[in-house]
């Protein structure tokens, strides 16, 4: 596709708002959740699921065979962290005060139909930089409310184009180190998992309100509750440089470990569980779509087990043994979906990457990134054809698309005529 549209308030890399009253702000009056809760018994995606090692295919659900494969695509975002929210890049809201964006997002979504892509990733609160507000102490205190607004935009066009949404909740970059960006605090939250206390907070005051409000929309498959889980978990993510110098040096000679950003922010494996547990337990409880937690690569799988998850899900492998290896010697008993593979390679096709996803046993597989946003970006017209060659073992939705006359108006309102139309790379 083109590349992502430039905006004269585009937020840079990374970013948070720094707290500040609402009159709008959301909160949620439900009760306390217990700091730590037993997840729900686990529910059976209705498709492709000779992957795991028991199998069962929902008694209630649509007549599906072994043979089903999700085929899906990365729209993560159209501006990086502010779609969903007020930030300091953008403080009058997301999505929803951007008609240009909204359009883009729509005509996106409707050329993925049309493609044969009917499953889409979309990140909302990512790492924290827009719709989160926060106590001075650092605990989420509500979101704002440019929050629901910006994600009815989301839902909407889905609905309109007749695509289903995994929706993911928070990405890695919400516990990566503190930092400042145009004077303005980013990211470092990961005592949001740590603390008991902040993790309740975020949980009640974040996570519940946008769960109950879009328990049963249509357009919502699964919500993934944190993309990248095992990063920033101690032992689990990538190893934390040393340090250099003499006091490093002496800490070490001390046996009192590293004392980093990097290695400040990472948390323990019970911490994090406990934190997927109850943030499962709320999907479950909430909403009536599949719960699921994504992690980097098959090493960080052992976290998610257990914590009640409907289907797995892992990112590319940095070095794509990995996808050489049949899914079912990992003995899952769920089934495990590829959620992001490079759509730009050195050396592999897009079609390759789907060929060994689906020989290898995944349940899916999601291209990364429709809109460009990086080097491994990409989308072509090897998907719309693999779709066309694999149609009888893809999975499909009941959901159509919602006809020209009920979205006709809407789209005259929010997308100007200036806006030209997405151009697709053939």
């Amino acid at each position: 596709m083109s590349q992502q549209r430039k905006s004269s308030r585009a937020a840079p890399e990374a970013g948070v708002p720094p707290p500040s009253p609402d009159p709008r702000t959301q909160r949620s009056t439900s009760r306390p959740l217990h700091e730590r809760t037993t997840p729900a018994l686990t529910r059976e995606a209705p498709w492709f699921a000779f992957n795991a090692t028991t199998a069962p295919v929902h008694a209630e659900g649509p007549p599906f065979g072994p043979n089903r494969f999700l085929l899906g695509a990365n729209v993560p975002w159209v501006h990086h962290g502010v779609d969903i929210g007020a930030s300091a890049w953008r403080p009058e809201g997301g999505l929803h005060a951007h008609p240009e964006d909204a359009a883009l997002l729509r005509q996106v979504f409707e050329r993925l139909q049309g493609d044969g892509v009917r499953t889409v990733r979309f990140f909302l609160l990512a790492d924290g930089r827009a719709g989160v507000r926060f106590a001075e102490d650092g605990t989420p205190d509500a979101l704002d409310g440019s929050v629901f607004p910006d994600i009815d935009v989301v839902l909407e066009a889905a609905r309109a184009a007749g695509v289903q949404l995994i929706l993911v909740l928070l990405d890695a970059g919400w516990l990566a180190p503190a930092s400042i960006a145009d004077g303005h605090p980013v990211r470092g939250h990961a005592d949001t998992i740590r603390d008991p206390v902040k993790r309740s907070a975020l949980l009640e005051r974040i996570l519940r309100p946008i769960l109950m409000r879009y328990a049963d929309h249509p357009a919502v498959i699964a919500w993934e509750v944190l993309a990248g889980a095992d990063v920033h978990v101690a032992g689990l993510g990538p190893a934390v440089p040393p340090r250099r110098g003499p006091g490093a040096v002496l800490r070490r000679w001390l046996g009192l470990g590293e004392l980093s950003a990097a290695s400040a922010t990472r948390v323990t494996l019970e911490e994090m569980q406990a934190f997927l547990c109850d943030a499962v337990t709320l999907v479950r409880r909430h909403t009536r779509a599949l719960a699921t937690v994504g992690v980097s690569r098959w090493s960080g799988l052992p976290l998610v087990r257990g914590v009640g998850l409907d289907i797995y899900s892992v990112s590319w492998p940095a070095d794509g043994d990995e996808l050489r290896v049949a899914v079912s010697d990992l003995r899952l008993d769920r089934p495990l979906l590829l959620n992001s593979f490079p759509g730009s390679h050195p050396s592999r096709s897009i079609k390759t990457m789907l060929d060994t996803a689906r020989c290898a046993g995944y349940g899916g597989a999601f291209v990364w990134s429709v809109l460009r946003h990086d080097a491994a970006s990409g989308y072509d017209g090897q998907v719309p054809q693999w779709a066309r060659n694999h149609d009888g073992h893809l999975y499909r939705s009941d959901m159509v698309a919602a006809p020209a006359s009920e979205s006709a108006e809407p789209r005259e309102e929010t997308a100007p005529a200036s806006v030209p139309p997405i151009a697709l790379r053939r």
